[in-house]
């Protein structure tokens, strides 16, 4: 995998599609299928928002690591130098476990790293004709079929020992065995004889697995016992690159303003920023107004972001009444005179989504709550503007709580773009 291209965006290409290397097993679709499900880009951009992943750009162990007392899954590391080190050599990050929101790339992710393992047992010497020793993919859902199908037939430590004789294991949306406790027991005795023959195991589920309430207690101390990287939405940073490649993907030109206000509104997964590309495109076409030479400017888009000025008001208006909510005050009280310090801060919040995510002057922010000044609408946006950029421990809840408002506004803007768009 490559190194991190620039502070503080990195980039880790998607390898996945080496489908040679990573044999499916009893998924109900093809390999095609299952390995090419476009995102649109062929590199996962990360930023802040995904700094832990920044360990998947570790190189694993060379040949001449391996030629140096260096075994991937040795108990005890070899280290050539501090630099070089990585939590691979030990073996122990397994299980590996990749946890985020359904878009995000974890699926990719898990995959690239197997191929790539894959590939280094084949540098190595270790791989075989057989496919049974090349990692293999399956989703929790067939996990199961196939684990009750083997309990039916007697023939459950056959089952376990096929998977164990892999040169690698990926199961798929763990989260989705809840309700399947004994399929999750048939895991603890997979995950364990994986260890024992020292064959690394990954998994991708929604929730970190000590957040779970949905995976029984062994399952969980298993997983716990490995490595857990969280997989977040792109931040502003990667977003900014992955608005700029996707544009070139389909043919779209874009000044820098046009790219930074995209980047700042779309603050969705990779798989609903290619979506909206592919929309702007067609509503471009479809207008006849689409040009391959054309450069589209930030006031183009600003128009075909927001057709009709309801429907920026209606906009406003749901974010205000989504912070209110949040923050348990009146939707009225964002409007009103009051100096309650909750209200204040809420009002602040709204205030700072409706300028990042609509672009709203001052003056109408201004105009919807109370009628107030530009110049106090510009110092409180300015202020929780200077709070999330800060790393103040203090702040961190707060910074959380308004990313967490900002990508579920965003998700239900750029929906209601898309339906709007297609009237």
């Amino acid at each position: 995998m490559s190194s991190a291209i620039a502070e503080p965006v990195f980039s880790l290409p998607l390898d996945h599609f080496r489908r040679a290397s990573v044999a499916s097993i009893g998924c109900g679709e093809s390999i095609d299928d299952n390995f090419n499900r476009p995102t649109g880009l062929k590199r996962f951009v990360g930023d802040a928002s995904n700094q832990l992943l920044r360990v998947l750009t570790q190189p694993l162990p060379t040949i001449e690591d391996e030629a140096s007392h260096l075994k991937l899954f040795d108990a005890t590391p070899y280290v050539a130098d501090p630099s070089d080190s990585h939590v691979w050599a030990s073996g122990t990050a397994w299980p590996l476990v990749f946890f985020g929101p359904s878009g995000t790339g974890k699926t990719s992710l898990a995959l690239t790293f197997l191929t790539n393992l894959a590939t280094r047992s084949s540098a190595f010497g270790q791989s075989s004709p057989s496919t049974d020793l090349h990692p293999a993919y399956i989703t929790a859902v067939d996990f199961d079929r196939r684990f009750r199908s083997a309990m039916e037939t007697d023939s459950v430590t056959d089952f376990r020992d096929s998977l164990v004789r892999r040169g690698g294991l990926l199961i798929d949306n763990l989260h989705e065995l809840a309700t399947k406790h004994a399929a999750q027991q048939e895991i603890v005795l997979l995950i364990d004889a994986m260890n024992e023959n020292q064959k690394p195991i990954l998994f991708t589920m929604q929730d970190s697995p000590n957040a779970s309430n949905c995976l029984v207690p062994k399952l969980v101390s298993r997983l716990s016992g490995g490595l857990s990287l969280p997989v977040s939405p792109p931040g502003i940073d990667a977003r900014y690159e992955i608005v700029r490649e996707l544009a070139e993907l389909h043919g779209l030109r874009f000044t820098i303003e046009a790219v930074e206000l995209l980047a700042n509104r779309l603050s969705v997964t990779v798989p609903r920023i290619n979506h909206f590309m592919l929309q702007l495109k067609t509503s471009l076409q479809a207008a006849t107004l689409f040009d391959y030479d054309h450069l589209l400017d930030i006031d183009e888009i600003v128009r075909w972001m927001n057709p009709a000025e309801d429907v920026n008001e209606q906009t406003g208006q749901l974010i205000a009444k989504r912070v209110a909510e949040k923050f348990g005050v009146k939707l009225a009280d964002l409007s009103s005179q009051t100096r309650k310090q909750t209200t204040v801060l809420a009002r602040g919040v709204a205030i700072y989504l409706i300028r990042s995510l609509m672009l709203t002057s001052f003056k109408k922010i201004g105009d919807q709550f109370g009628n107030r000044d530009h110049s106090t609408i510009m110092h409180s946006y300015r202020k929780i503007e200077a709070i999330m950029k800060s790393d103040d421990c203090d702040e961190s809840s707060l910074r959380q709580t308004v990313n967490q408002l900002k990508q579920e506004l965003a998700e239900q803007m750029t929906d209601s773009l898309m339906q709007v768009s297609n009237t």
